[in-house]
Order: structure tokens, then C-alpha cells, then sequence
């Protein structure tokens, strides 16, 4: 016998329910992370300078090449 619609309604509805609020929370975990900036680093190859500056980072290269660590 089949169920009735309304409880097939249902079950589909809070499947999605389940997935939206999964999905929202999985992405609030990131959040503090999507605001940070870089900290730290040096030049280790070619030439230029990493300047902070509050929330700012600014690189300046000056070589072609240049690598950070």
C-alpha cells in the first residue's frame, strides 16, 4: 500500500531541512578562518618585502622571481 502524500511531503522536506542546516553549520565552522590574513611571512628567494599593517598585508616584489615561506 502507498504511503499518503503528505507523508512523503514530509519525509522529502525535512531531508532537505537536514541538508540546508548541515550545509549552513559545515560553513559557520570556516567562518573565524575567512577573515584571516596572512601572518609572518619571509622572503626567502629573489627580492622584495611583506609589510603589515593592522588587517592590511601588503607583498612588494622586486625581483621577477621571488618566494615566501
Amino acid at each position: 500500500m502507498n504511503k499518503p502524500v503528505t507523508d512523503r511531503v514530509r519525509y522529502v522536506l525535512a531531508w532537505i531541512q537536514a541538508v540546508f542546516l548541515s550545509l549552513l553549520f559545515s560553513n559557520l565552522a570556516w567562518l573565524p578562518y575567512a577573515y584571516a590574513g596572512p601572518e609572518g611571512g619571509t622572503v626567502t628567494g629573489g627580492s622584495g618585502n611583506i609589510n603589515q599593517s593592522g588587517n592590511t598585508t601588503t607583498v612588494n616584489q622586486s625581483s621577477q622571481n621571488m618566494a615566501i615561506d
